[in-house]
């Protein structure tokens, strides 16, 4: 038994050493949208930068009042990171979310595996 502890405690160190490496990798994503204010019209853009390339992120976009509208990119629920760890989507609230609301809203990226997510704010007027 003596001999097989030490083979585990060897596999569980390289299991988290991988796993922290992985999230020190996504850590130093971000992402901004422009313009950071504007009218229900206006196209938003958002990009991110610094992401692990290939990986799958969830968009949504989260109203003031608190409602999510999950953000289909090309018909799909995620959003594929190109292979130089940058993606880019644009939205217009008044024709990408139903009844869009003036206020602060929220543009929110997850990665399902990790569990990380990446926000900002942006100003959403009438």
């Amino acid at each position: 038994m003596r001999r097989t502890i030490p083979g585990l405690l060897l596999a569980l160190t390289l299991f988290l050493i991988s796993v922290a490496g992985v999230s020190a990798r996504v850590q130093t994503a971000a992402i901004e949208v422009t313009p950071e204010r504007g009218n229900q019209f206006q196209t938003f853009s958002v990009r991110g930068t610094g992401f692990e390339p290939g990986i799958t992120l969830a968009a949504t976009f989260i109203a003031p009042d608190g409602e999510e509208f999950l953000f289909p990119v090309a018909g799909e629920q995620g959003l594929r990171v190109r292979t130089d760890g940058t993606f880019s989507v644009t939205v217009v609230p008044a024709v990408d979310f139903a009844g869009s609301r003036a206020g602060v809203w929220t543009a929110s990226f997850c990665h399902g595996e990790s569990g990380v997510c990446w926000t900002k704010e942006f100003t959403v007027s009438r």
